[in-house]
């Protein structure tokens, strides 16, 4: 008797990815309404926006900081090469890279992470030129806002089962997602106005990590 592997049909397949993304639209329904009720601003529109107060509730959402730990200040600092001096120019998707250094008050463990990178998707208009626009918006409509969702569906739905695996990444203290939609054509392609989809992710600083080329031996 010969054992033949089960072949799984694709519309298997793709009852699961429905339900996969019906359960990700109610969670992030959740998240989002649960913060406006306090009038509160997932995505910052500027750094003028990462307030103590903001800081202290992103990191309250996501469980970095007990509950009866404040957030006094917070120090926002440029991301700069040491070596060349060069500022994170937030690479092709034109991301706002920045340092967060909070101070801390109430309730201090000293388990509170001392300074954070916050990275900030959609606020700013796409590097491309019209061609690229016009091909990117047939290709997939439109690419910037589905990297969005994709990056922060990741870190809120996958990444925390991937812990004590081996697979790594920086550990992040909050994901957050502002979607109004996907741009139409005269938005995306004929003005470049900025995505309707925006995120933010707040993460662990790797500062003090040291990078190593490619085919270096570790010892």
């Amino acid at each position: 008797m010969s054992w033949v592997p089960r072949k799984t049909s694709v519309t298997q397949y793709s009852s699961f990815f429905q339900v996969f993304t019906v359960f990700s639209i109610i969670i992030n329904y959740k998240m989002e309404s649960k913060i406006a009720d306090i009038n509160f601003k997932v995505v910052p529109e500027a750094l003028e926006d990462i307030t103590p107060f903001w800081c202290q509730t992103i990191l309250h959402e996501g469980s970095a900081i007990n509950k009866d730990t404040t957030v006094t200040a917070v120090e926002i600092k440029q991301i700069t090469d040491e070596k060349s001096g060069s500022k994170d120019g937030g690479g092709l998707s034109g991301s706002t890279l920045v340092k967060l250094i909070p101070t801390y008050g109430g309730n201090v463990s000293g388990d509170e992470p001392p300074s954070m990178v916050c990275k900030i998707s959609g606020n700013a208009k796409r590097k491309f030129n019209f061609i690229t626009r016009l091909f990117l918006f047939a290709t997939k409509n439109p690419l910037v806002g589905a990297f969005n969702r994709h990056e922060t569906a990741f870190y809120q739905q996958v990444a925390p089962h991937l812990t004590d695996t081996f697979f790594k990444f920086p550990k992040v203290f909050f994901a957050g997602l502002d979607d109004k939609g996907d741009s139409n054509f005269a938005r995306y392609v004929v003005m470049n106005k900025p995505s309707r989809v925006r995120s933010v992710l707040v993460m662990e600083d790797l500062a003090d990590w040291k990078n190593k080329a490619i085919g270096t031996i570790l010892t």
